[in-house]
């Protein structure tokens, strides 16, 4: 099981996020500006200004630093 119960304010925008499914991929779509790249920067712990839980492959990442996440995530834009 995979999940994400997200929540922020980030200035003008509000986050309020969640999600969960059991099969082994799922794909994140939206409007430009709805928050798709802040959710999947908070499940990779790249976000600490978002609060919420991050569950994936059923063990809760909630405190772990980033590289202990085991999640992947790469970026729209080409930044090194």
């Amino acid at each position: 099981m995979t999940s994400f119960d997200l929540h922020a304010r980030l200035g003008e925008f509000h986050l309020e996020a969640a999600a969960a499914w059991e099969a082994p991929s799922a794909a994140l779509f939206g409007a430009s500006g709805s928050g798709k790249s802040t959710i999947l920067e908070a499940m990779a712990g790249l976000r600490s200004e978002v609060a919420g839980s991050v569950v994936a492959g059923g063990s809760e990442l909630h405190g772990l630093r980033p590289a202990k996440r085991r999640l992947g995530w790469v970026p729209q834009d080409a930044s090194l």
